[in-house]
């Protein structure tokens, strides 16, 4: 007797999001409040970058070259934050390397840069009330 797939609802978290990945030899993690904190003023950049070039950033997943491209400028930042890794190790790696740890970062984080002009607004909404 063949089992039937259980479908996955919207309430159900991607479990990828919930353990981490092995990728190149460094273990990727959702970012923490810390990191988030963080890496906020890189965001901020990224965002401004997007929004000069007409891309918002709630549409971000339908255009992911293009949140790539803004990252690129910070990448050693963001992987050195998310990795524990010092900035001039990352700088040294090759093309290849860097491309494949920092799709992994932004993949599993995705959800973190959607919701994050949301969080925001909420969090300056509850310090103004």
């Amino acid at each position: 007797m063949k089992k039937s797939a259980k479908k996955k609802t919207q309430q159900e978290p991607d479990s990828s999001a919930l353990f981490p990945v092995k990728v190149e030899g460094y273990e990727i993690k959702p970012w923490s409040f810390g990191q988030t904190i963080d890496l906020m003023p890189v965001w901020e950049s990224v965002a401004t970058r997007l929004q000069d070039k007409g891309i918002a950033l709630k549409s971000i997943t339908k255009n992911i070259p293009a949140l790539i491209a803004a990252i690129l400028p910070d990448t050693p930042h963001v992987l050195s934050i998310t990795l524990g890794v010092p900035e001039d190790e990352i700088r040294a790696w090759d093309l290849k390397k860097a491309s494949v740890v920092l799709l992994n970062v932004i993949n599993l984080n995705l959800e973190h840069l959607k919701n994050l002009p949301g969080l925001v607004t909420q969090a300056v909404d509850m310090i103004k009330s």
